[in-house]
């Protein structure tokens, strides 16, 4: 079943002037339909990431909980 598209909206994004190039560069070179996909496509990514990340630290800290537990209860076990 196809998706419904998304609803969007717009804000204005200010930046130094030398960057246009570089982007325009890209978006042309990587075959976005403009600028607005392509910062689209950066925000997408970096919430991806920051939630990847978020995520990662989360398993690490259940891991290092679980290690902690684990050698309580092994200290325990030796008493």
């Amino acid at each position: 079943m196809p998706q419904k598209p998304r609803e969007k909206t717009s804000f204005r994004v200010t930046l130094p002037e030398e960057y246009l190039p570089r982007i325009d560069e890209v978006v042309e070179e990587d075959k976005y339909a403009g600028r607005s996909e392509f910062v689209m496509h950066l925000i997408r990514d970096y919430i991806n990431e920051r939630d990847r990340q978020k995520s990662l630290r989360l398993e690490y800290k259940i891991i290092e909980e679980k290690k902690k537990l684990k050698k309580i209860r092994s200290t325990n076990d030796e008493k």
